[in-house]
């Protein structure tokens, strides 16, 4: 079996929130994938989380994809770090997490979304 990509570069064509999920969520059915949700809430202890698409890759896991448009600056970094120690703590924690953006994101980012390993 092929290694599933992790990364997904596209060029937004606009700039709100809405018309970039739609966007993806295009490109998501393109790769003839199924999208199972939108702006989907989860909550827990660690905090309140949005996963803005989750999908079947046909893998048989659940597959959830994080959008980020603009510079990985600290403050991108500290919202996505927020954001995967929330939905790790949820009963989501073992999504395939793929990362959607416009820029190809720094080495941290590619380690962040890898799924926790069994103890």
């Amino acid at each position: 079996m092929a290694e599933r990509r992790r990364f997904f570069r596209f060029e937004p064509a606009a700039s709100f929130a809405d018309a970039i999920i739609q966007q993806v969520a295009g490109l998501i059915t393109e790769h003839g994938w199924e999208v199972r949700g939108w702006r989907v809430d989860v909550k827990n202890d660690a905090g309140r989380i949005v996963l803005p698409l989750v999908y079947d890759d046909g893998s048989g896991q659940e597959c959830i994809a994080y959008i980020q448009t603009g510079f990985w600056d600290p403050v991108a970094r500290e919202d996505m770090e927020i954001w995967i120690t929330v939905l790790r703590a949820s009963p989501r924690r073992d999504a395939f997490v793929t990362v959607w953006g416009d820029r190809d994101p720094p080495p941290f980012v590619l380690e962040l979304i890898e799924p926790p390993r069994p103890a």
